[in-house]
């Protein structure tokens, strides 16, 4: 014990110093192939770290049948947050640009914005954990703005897919927004959504149809009215 522990610590120094080199804080690994490379030596360094977790236990679990004072291997728990933040950041970035890239690609009215919207809870949280375990980074930052950006867009989403919206409500959305909107245009995906910036209108596009869906019930009942008098 007194050459394998040595050894382990060791090999977990080194490890954890190749796990804070600069290059998985660059923004330059953005491009796609820099990016899986990046991903691939992740993985390689993760596999490892369960290697030496692994024989850390195992070395404890000697220890404590010797009853001997078990060794405490607090580089091992630093080098797991270290390393497996890296991991889910970069894996994070790469998972969430293929999938907004699909998303993108969608055409409008087949968007499912229910699921991206709990998708993009689902990174926001990874984005939020991560700002507490590891320095602030372009990598951090760009998963945050990515996330952001589409959890931000699905209520207009939802809001514009309202089937109570009405020509009048159009015509108020469009003047609202400074463009002749058309959801409904051959072609017209997410993209071309974002691409008006739309975002910053939100509330009031959302208080349209609100409004929209107000009106429809009040018409509704209306015509209860109308067709109960109707058989008096």
């Amino acid at each position: 014990m007194n050459e394998l522990i040595p050894e382990l610590n060791k090999g977990i120094d080194t490890l954890a110093e190749e796990s804070t080199h600069a290059q998985y804080f660059d923004e330059k690994n953005f491009d796609r192939d820099n990016m899986e490379s990046l991903l691939r030596d992740l993985d390689s360094k993760v596999e490892v770290f369960k290697q030496y977790d692994e024989t850390s236990q195992r070395y404890n679990d000697w220890q404590n049948k010797l009853s001997v004072p078990t060794t405490n291997f607090e580089n091992l728990d630093e080098l797991r947050v270290q390393l497996l933040n890296r991991h889910v950041m970069w894996h994070s970035l790469k998972e969430w640009s293929d999938m907004t890239e699909e998303w993108k690609s969608t055409l409008f009215a087949q968007i499912d914005a229910p699921n991206v919207a709990t998708q993009a809870a689902k990174y926001a949280k990874i984005c939020k954990r991560l700002e507490g375990a590891i320095d602030p980074n372009p990598i951090q930052n760009k998963l945050k703005i990515l996330v952001e950006q589409f959890e931000s867009a699905m209520p207009i989403v939802t809001a514009l897919r309202n089937p109570d919206l009405m020509e009048m409500h159009w015509n108020d959305i469009r003047e609202m927004i400074g463009h002749n909107l058309d959801v409904n245009e051959e072609g017209f995906t997410l993209q071309s959504l974002l691409d008006l910036n739309v975002v910053q209108y939100m509330d009031d596009i959302v208080a349209k149809s609100v409004e929209a869906s107000g009106q429809a019930k009040l018409r509704g009942q209306l015509q209860e009215l109308k067709d109960q008098w109707a058989t008096i």
